[in-house]
């Protein structure tokens, strides 16, 4: 992906990382955490479907897991014809969801 501007986003949660992952591993709870990215879901047969800000989009977790890691560690690409300041505006939709997701969690 030569000449796309990526950025991470991330936050650290000073909880049980198992109380963490419960909450965080079930779809339902998406919007409650990341409403700049999820105003509703239903199942489907592939996983879920969300409906976002831009519409509806597929989504699954990968398989629950004894390390309890999750498909979250999120890098945004500047898509082609994106302005610096749409670019911005999603960075900044990511990091209110994740500050969102931690006072959920109370941390």
């Amino acid at each position: 992906m030569e000449g796309v501007t990526s950025h991470t986003v991330s936050v650290s949660i000073s909880l049980d990382s198992k109380r963490v992952y419960a909450f965080v591993s079930r779809p339902e709870n998406l919007p409650k955490w990341a409403p700049g990215l999820c105003r509703s879901l239903r199942k489907s047969r592939g996983g879920w479907l969300l409906e976002t800000p831009d519409g509806e989009v597929a989504f699954r977790f990968v398989a629950k897991n004894k390390l309890g890691v999750l498909d979250h560690y999120l890098t945004l690409f500047r898509q082609p014809g994106m302005s610096a300041r749409g670019f911005a505006k999603d960075i900044r939709l990511v990091e209110r969801d994740l500050a969102r997701l931690k006072r959920v969690m109370g941390r």
